[in-house]
């Protein structure tokens, strides 16, 4: 109950919160037969979901592997398509897929079915919070916003259009 309030908080917001994302993938895929094959996303699908079987998650790289994600959903995916009529989930960060995009060739050459939420907040945000913390701490200041977490950490100008990365593959 305590996860639900949480998850409330913001519902409404724009652009949409993770717990909502998590929820509303959840109400498409609840009544299947589904694999979480990646995506912990601050642990908000344990906590929402009803991971009541073995194969609702397969676990993390256990040691936040950067580019880990989304070969492992492919992987995973293949392992499900083979089983039949299991979906397979993913929640995927945007950094994480520009590691290593051409796995979504893989997936479409291999005909590996895989749903893939791109969670874009444009940029390696797990090291943009590290520069931050680093340049406080620090007290590097390079610009008169004194942020320098987006510098080589920011997916931004041009913005990648995942749909059509997709789509190209």
């Amino acid at each position: 109950e305590r996860a639900k309030e949480a998850a409330a908080l913001g519902w409404n917001a724009s652009p949409i919160s993770v717990p909502r994302m998590v929820m509303e993938t959840y109400a498409q895929i609840k009544d299947m037969d589904w694999s979480l094959v990646n995506g912990n996303l601050s642990g908000w699908p344990a906590r929402l979901w009803a991971m009541e079987k073995h194969h609702h998650y397969i676990g993390g790289s256990g040691g936040y592997g950067q580019g880990y994600g989304p070969q492992a959903a492919v992987g995973a995916a293949l392992a499900n398509r083979d089983i039949g009529g299991r979906i397979s989930v993913c929640f995927q960060g945007d950094g994480d897929l520009m590691y290593a995009p051409g796995v979504l060739w893989t997936a479409a050459r291999y005909k590996i079915p895989l749903l893939m939420v791109v969670h874009n907040n444009r940029g390696y945000h797990q090291e943009v919070m590290h520069v931050q913390r680093l340049s406080n701490f620090r007290n590097r200041v390079a610009n008169k916003d004194g942020d320098l977490g987006p510098v080589g950490t920011s997916i931004m100008n041009p913005d990648v259009q995942y749909a059509k990365l997709a789509e190209s593959m």
